[in-house]
Order: C-alpha cells, then structure tokens, then sequence
C-alpha cells in the first residue's frame, strides 16, 4: 500500500503490507513447506483447506519454526521458536459473497533485542575489524549464564529471571470477514477483530568498554578507592576487557478490538468507497532495567565486583530501573471516516481523491517522575516524604488526512503525475511511558512528488521528484553519564522535525526476449532539525546533544538498485 493509502484507510504515516489468509477454497488442497539450513533450523508450514458441506468451507493451518541463529547461545537452544495455529470456516452467501470466522493461537520466544548487538573496533575510515575472540555473526554476545536478579516496578520484588523465560509472547485472536454485493452492485466489506495478549521484548544496550587490569579498571585509581571486578562467582580477579551493559525487561498485556466497515460502488466514470474505523486499544505496560558487567569477547561471562577493598559483598547486577524504566496503564479509542474516489475524467486524465476525519481519545496513568536507583510504584523519593504513585492523563483530539494524485497521459506512451497527502497526528499513549509528558501540539506529515512516465513495449520508466516533511516528531533516547566511570543513563525525550527533497528513477527494460533489466535510482537526503537538547546528570554534569543538521541514522543518501532476470525455455529463471 502506498503511504497516501495507508494515511486514509488507518490514520499511520507508513508504507503498509495487506495480508491476507487463505479462508477456504471448494477442493481440497493441502500445502507443506519445508525449511532447514546449515545451522540446523527446522521450520514446517502446513495448510489444508476444503469442503464441508455444501455452501461451508474450511481452511486450518499450523506453523513451528525451530530456529537456532547462527551461534550458539548457552542457555536456550533456540533464537526464535514460534508457534501459530489458524483455524477458519467460511459460509457462501449463494453468489452475493461469504462470511468468514477465524481462530488464531500464537506463542512466540523471540532473542532478536538480546542477539543483535556485538563489539568491533571502529577502524577510522568506514571499516570496522573484528574484536579478538568475537568473530561477528558465528559468536554470541550475551553472557553465557543467561539469568539476571530485576526489580518489579509495579511491585517492588526482586526476582531471579533467565532470558528465555522472559522473552515470551503469546495471543488468542477471532477474526470475522463479511464480503457481501448487494443488486445494485454496492459492495460491502466488514472485518472486525479481538486480539488478548501476554508481550514481553528483552534489549541489551551497551554503554561502554573498558580495559581492566588485576581488577581495576583502568583510569580509576588503585584497591582502596576503586571497583575491584571478579570472575563472577569466583575470587580470581579479572584482566581484560570490561563490558558495562544494560538490561530492557519489556512487558505489556494488551487487549485490541478493532472493526472496519466499507461501502464500494463504481458509478460511472468514478469508484468510490466510503469507510468507518472503529479501533480500541487497552494495554498495562512496564519496563524494568538491570545494569550488569561482563567480558568483552565471545561467549562472555559474567564479572562481579566490589565497591571498596574493605568489602567482601560482591556486586553482578545492581541500579535497577535507573535510567530506562517506562510504564503506563491506558487505553486509546480511534473513530474514523474515510472517503476516497478514482475518477477516470477522460480515457487520459485519472484524479484520485481522499480524505480522512478522526476522533481520538486516550486515557491513562504513568509514572512522572525521574527515575532513580530501586524505583518503583509506592517507594519513597530520596530526600522527599513523596511516594511513587500512578498520575493521570488524557487527551481528545481531531485528526485527520488529505490526499490527491492527478495523472494525464499526452498520449499512449508519455504522461507526467503529481500527487499530495497531509497527515496530522498526536500524542499517543507510549508517549507517556517516560517521566516526560509528550508536547500535546500536533504533529504534521506532508508529502508531495511530481514526475513523468514512458511507456512502450520494452521500455517503461518513471522519474519522480518527492518532498516529505514531518514536524514535531517525539522520540525517547537513553543517554549515558559522558564519563564511563559512572554508571547512570537517563531516558531523554526529543521533539524534533525531519525534511528532505529527493529523486528517485524507475526502469524495466525489456530489449529482447525473455531478458528483463530493472533499475531503480534514488537521491535523498533527510535531516534532523531542531534535535536538541541539555541532558543533566544527578551530580548537575551537564551533557549536550545537537544532531540538526544531521542525516537521519541508517537512511543512505543514494540507493541504486540492478535487478537483471533472464528466462530459458519458460520455466527457470536466473
């Protein structure tokens, strides 16, 4: 879908994939896939479908992915073991349509936030070498005991967790699809929907590398004032390089219930559709971080230390929910008309007309205070009689989407498009998930592009110039202390805006038979603005971010893609 698309029919400013399951069909079909690779994963697919009697159909399927990633983890043998089970039954409504029924289980243990990150040496130049006994991608990152102590924030309890038992998912969801076409030819399509579901998501940062000696760390004095690091569980001291990282325990229970209902007719010269979205969302979310230290090399282990020469307690992991930790307790209502109409004016001139009205109201209670070692709800402030407690919010507010695109052919090969859209949101309930109350101005998404296409029977291009802008973007990023030796990290929120001017040419050329050239080419450049910001540590250090100016992270400037396909015979492709 494109992003004028998905803006009118949801409300996001995204590009958005339709799915859909296969309901029923009249024979019966079954379908197996089957997946393995060199690191033994083991991933089946099953579908059946078929008749039940006259008029009823059926469609069950059910998917298990056994996936060990590309390493070895010491504590689970799976990065990602998923389960999904589907099972639907479908009525004909003679030749006006079908209504559809669909039950969907799902329990997921997914490592990507705990897997992805791993040490390199930053050579200088663009180019990165690989860290002494941590060879990227064949060796894992995560220490190999794989357990941690995390302090409950909604409770205050200290428990011990293992990763893969905390990183669990699972869901129960009913699904119904009406698709009915009345005499007149107005059809109407309904799809409503309950989600209750268990999320968690586990994320492992990492501050900063230091180099130990005998214990010390290096540049933080001798025995009697510095930390002295252990081999954990051990009184050998340890030498090498020393991990400091930090722990995200995400949770969320979130119940979903959305429907949509659309009217189509094709009048004339004109499609139309009018459409209602009716979607309410529900969900307790909270984070508790842990801070720990570990070796910097593959496999790791975990290391303890001790605060002062004249202790013998040692410490693994220690600052809970300092920094990072979010909650809230809430929910959001979105109601929504849309009306969109593709008007074929002449043979040549097509004008595609759209427009979105929301009412969005959410409500809730989070925790608006800095965050501090052990917090959590009901604990006292330090140097305060104040106690952590929930404090309301809401929010009732008026969205909504334009969109228009007018395409002209000047004759069977040559045509030029212009198009526009402009999306308005505004804060949404994650958005008090930090001591920081989001900015209630609402935030504006405007697109626009021009351009012109050819096409002929081996040639087909179009050439697009595009501007995109979005002003008052939220985001939330955890700082650490600027002095590696002190172990504090502060959620920090960022109000910022994002534009860019860019170029982008699509080709296929077909020259000769059954050979196939795409080649697409785009030039953009998106840059932060107004990102910025003072950061003030608990000591009264002051940290200074200002990225505007700066290219948005991990968009390239230019992407050029060459896609060459030849067929032999029909039947292979390469």
């Amino acid at each position: 879908m494109q992003i004028s698309e998905t803006a009118i029919t949801t409300g996001n400013i995204a590009y958005a994939v339709n799915s859909f399951s296969n309901m029923d069909t009249e024979e019966f079909r079954g379908i197996l896939n089957y997946n393995t690779n060199h690191f033994c994963l083991q991933r089946f697919d099953l579908g059946l479908s078929g008749k039940l009697a006259e008029n009823w159909l059926y469609a069950a399927s059910i998917y298990q992915n056994f996936d060990p990633g590309s390493f070895k983890l010491r504590f689970t043998p799976y990065q990602d073991r998923t389960q999904l089970y589907k099972a639907a039954i479908t009525r004909k409504l003679g030749n006006k349509g079908t209504l559809s029924l669909q039950y969907k289980y799902s329990n997921s243990r997914r490592l990507d936030g705990v897997i992805e990150l791993a040490p390199f040496i930053y050579v200088g130049d663009g180019s990165v070498k690989e860290v002494p006994g941590a060879p990227l991608g064949t060796s894992s990152y995560v220490p190999v005991e794989g357990r941690f102590r995390m302090l409950d924030m909604r409770t205050g309890k200290v428990s011990e967790v293992g990763i893969n038992d905390e990183s669990q998912n699972h869901a129960n969801e009913l699904m119904m699809n009406l698709d009915y076409t009345f005499d007149n030819g107005l059809q109407w399509k309904l799809s409503a929907k309950g989600i209750s579901s268990y999320n968690s998501y586990l994320w492992i940062g990492a501050p900063t590398i230091k180099k130990v000696t005998d214990g010390i760390e290096e540049g933080s004095g001798n025995d009697t004032d510095a930390d002295i690091y252990y081999y954990n569980g051990t009184n050998d001291r340890f030498t090498g390089m020393k991990q400091n990282r930090m722990l995200y325990f995400h949770y969320g229970n979130v119940d979903f219930y959305m429907l949509t209902s659309e009217l189509l007719k094709k009048s004339g010269s004109h499609q139309w559709r009018v459409g209602l979205n009716q979607w309410y969302y529900n969900v307790i979310y909270w984070s508790n971080t842990t801070r720990y230290d570990q070796e910097a090399t593959g496999s790791p282990r975990l290391l303890s230390h001790i605060t002062d020469a004249g202790s013998t307690s040692q410490i693994t992991d220690y600052a809970y929910n300092y920094g990072g930790s979010e909650f809230y307790d809430g929910s959001e209502n979105k109601l929504a008309l849309y009306v969109t109409d593709n008007w074929d004016i002449t043979d040549r001139f097509n004008l595609y007309l759209g427009g979105r009205a929301e009412y969005y109201k959410y409500k809730g209670k989070s925790l608006p205070y800095e965050r501090f070692e052990n917090f959590h709800i009901g604990t006292t402030i330090p140097g305060t009689t104040e106690t952590v407690q929930p404090v309301s919010f809401k929010g009732n507010y008026f969205n909504y989407a334009l969109t228009a695109a007018l395409t002209y052919r000047l004759n069977d090969y040559l045509g030029f498009t212009v198009d526009g859209m402009m999306n308005t949101r505004h804060p949404r309930i994650e958005d008090y998930a930090t001591p920081d109350y989001p900015s209630t101005k609402q935030t504006m998404i405007k697109l626009g592009r021009a351009g012109l296409f050819f096409n002929n029977d081996w040639l087909s291009v179009t050439s697009l110039v595009s501007y995109i802008g979005k002003d008052n973007n939220r985001t939330v990023v955890n700082i650490s202390y600027p002095d590696a030796g002190k172990n504090e990290t502060k959620a920090t929120t960022f109000n910022y805006d994002i534009k860019t001017i860019g170029w982008t040419t699509d080709t296929v050329l077909q020259p000769f038979r059954n050979f196939n050239l795409h080649f697409l080419f785009t030039y953009q450049k998106p840059t932060y603005k107004k990102f910025e910001t003072d950061v003030v540590f608990s000591d009264g250090t002051v940290k200074s971010i200002n990225a505007t100016g700066n290219n948005v992270t991990e968009i390239p400037e230019v992407l050029i893609e060459i896609d060459p396909s030849y067929t032999i015979a029909g039947k292979i492709n390469i």
